[in-house]
């Protein structure tokens, strides 16, 4: 059994990247200094495994944060409930960073259907703080806060390695450089 089409993904992603919402994306994440991942499950994981590298690759131009830390999500989830996980902890550095126009918010998710990141999405608009959202499934929250990266695949796992691709995009559409391989 074959678990990803790599053509398909292939074509998914150079779709992607020809894409008037990938262009403006890449615009956001050029003029942002803070940039904040969040997703559920396996999407969490490529948000975090992301921030992480845009703090190591563009030199400490950028920081990333992301919320991968279970104590974190488990603390905001008791006290502010889980539909306003994503939006309580997104407050929380929205206001340490003093409200700093210079924020990006990457929201990662398959399904588009959770309460959560809507809520998400919802709380970044009404603060006007810029948004690219990585999705498998249309949400069309576009605004001018809001930019939708759509690609339209079967499962999970496709849409996570196509985020995950996609976020090493974002780094060198700014004009930074991913190391190659050391070979001892």
């Amino acid at each position: 059994m074959k678990l990803f089409d790599f053509n398909l993904i292939e074509n998914k992603y150079n779709d992607t990247l020809k894409s008037k919402a990938w262009s403006d994306a890449c615009e956001k994440f050029k003029k942002s200094k803070i940039i904040l991942y969040y997703g559920h499950g396996g999407n969490l994981g490529v948000g975090d495994h992301a921030a992480i590298d845009v703090c190591r690759l563009t030199k400490g131009d950028k920081a990333g944060f992301s919320l991968g830390s279970s104590i974190a999500s488990t603390s905001l989830a008791n006290d502010e409930g889980y539909e306003n996980l994503f939006k309580s902890w997104l407050d929380i550095h929205y206001k340490a960073f003093g409200k700093n126009k210079n924020i990006c918010a990457i929201g990662i998710t398959s399904s588009g259907k959770s309460k959560n990141f809507l809520n998400a999405l919802d709380f970044l608009e009404d603060r006007e703080i810029n948004s690219i959202y990585f999705t498998a499934t249309k949400l069309q929250k576009n605004s001018n806060y809001h930019d939708e990266v759509f690609f339209d695949v079967k499962t999970n796992h496709e849409a996570e390695v196509l985020s995950l691709a996609l976020t090493y995009d974002l780094v060198s559409a700014s004009g930074y450089k991913c190391p190659n391989i050391n070979k001892i």
